[in-house]
């Protein structure tokens, strides 16, 4: 959020930002920004000051302006005081009045949650939360399952799982299955460099008869994400209750896990848990590679598809044809998650908040000499931006339809 918020004060002219030189609770300074005879342009008694770097107090502090910066020396006071000493080299921003810093980050929360979309892929899946967004629909035995953010190179939604003991594992949620029916059953794996031994593990339990489902490929030792696919997965004549569980064959074992895909083979119509709070469901398709390396644009295959919202944050998609053993995906658009610390982050470029955010803040200002021009501003940055999140909502179904003809 900061790095928003900076953006907005330095592009809309919201205010100024400086480093502080001096070490005081009661004063800031900053003679090469705000020192001189226009050191204090715009600068007014109560303009709000946030302090914006430090490893500990005063940081995230906001107070007021009680002086005009000091032409010779460019130092103002504060009041009331922090609540520590501000070290040199210390950053702090100031807005211009009449606005405050908990206006703008609630104009930030109003644009990220109102105003722009994220796009992700998901995994149509029968497992809850088997996209691994989120972690509390899965069961540690004896490993600990953390959720963490995509980072590079891989960019994936990942679950870590880390053993104890040799054979720990996270377990998902139980699904009921048919017998005697075929499954698809997917999931993305990467061990990690320690320990040396580390091979993570694939395991689909039989909780009916209390044994494991034999699969194709169970297990890698690559460091790199893959795929292991197991699309003609057999349940057994009695079983009636299974769970997905991913862990380790070692002893401190450590892997990363995404993706998991279980479904019915041909079905063509699916439920998607009630855990997703999209706004909106995009294109449905599958993918023809195995290859996690291979898998982008051209690997997939759109399908024709209708889509309706059962309430309570339930989706019902329905399939124009079956894809058998194919990976099965679809895109949903959900609205940014509000960010409430400096510290937080969102995959959505800083200048599309900003601009949507600074419009917010200053809706009211059309008319006025000061803020309308940056008003204007705001609006004409957000008109270029705009059009790629209204084509976010709608898509072009590339799907094959059938239609059945009567016979003249």
């Amino acid at each position: 959020r900061q790095s928003i918020v900076e953006y907005a004060i330095d592009q809309y002219r919201l205010g100024r930002r400086g480093t502080n030189t001096g070490t005081s609770a009661s004063a800031i300074t900053d003679d090469v920004r705000f020192g001189g005879s226009r050191g204090s342009d715009r600068i007014e008694n109560g303009c709000e000051v946030y302090i914006t770097s430090g490893g500990a107090a005063p940081e995230d502090e906001t107070t007021r302006l009680n002086s005009k910066f000091v032409k010779a020396t460019g130092i103002a006071t504060l009041d009331p005081a922090l609540t520590a000493v501000l070290a040199d080299g210390d950053t702090f921003a100031i807005l211009y009045l009449p606005f405050r810093f908990a206006e703008l980050h609630d104009s930030v929360i109003y644009a990220l949650t109102q105003k722009l979309w994220e796009r992700r892929e998901r995994p149509v899946s029968l497992v809850t939360s088997g996209d691994l967004f989120v972690d509390g629909d899965w069961t540690e035995s004896g490993a600990t399952d953390t959720v963490t953010a995509p980072t590079f190179p891989w960019g994936l939604d990942e679950m870590r799982v880390e053993n104890a003991s040799a054979n720990d594992y996270t377990a998902s949620v139980s699904i009921p299955v048919e017998a005697g029916k075929t499954y698809f059953l997917e999931a993305t794996a990467r061990a990690t460099a320690s320990p040396a031994t580390n091979t993570p593990t694939l395991v689909l339990r039989d909780l009916t008869n209390g044994e494991n489902i034999t699969l194709n490929e169970a297990t890698t030792t690559e460091q790199e994400p893959t795929i292991l696919s197991n699309p003609n997965t057999l349940i057994p004549d009695d079983c009636e209750l299974v769970e997905v569980r991913i862990g380790n064959a070692e002893a401190d074992g450590d892997s990363y896990w995404s993706n998991i895909q279980f479904r019915k083979a041909g079905a063509r119509q699916f439920t998607f848990p009630d855990r997703i709070e999209a706004d909106r469901i995009g294109r449905v398709f599958y993918r023809i590679s195995n290859d996690w390396h291979r898998r982008g644009e051209s690997d997939r295959r759109y399908i024709g598809h209708t889509i309706d919202p059962l309430g309570s944050g339930l989706w019902q998609l329905e399939l124009n044809q079956s894809v058998g053993g194919r990976s099965l995906w679809y895109e949903e658009f959900t609205k940014g998650t509000a960010m409430t610390a400096d510290t937080d982050t969102t995959g959505i470029p800083k200048e599309h908040v900003a601009a949507a955010a600074t419009m917010h803040l200053l809706r009211g200002y059309a008319d006025d000499k000061r803020w309308g021009p940056e008003l204007l501003k705001a609006m004409a940055d957000w008109a270029g931006y705009q059009g790629q999140y209204d084509e976010m909502r709608s898509h072009v179904d590339r799907g094959v339809r059938e239609h059945v003809l009567p016979r003249v």
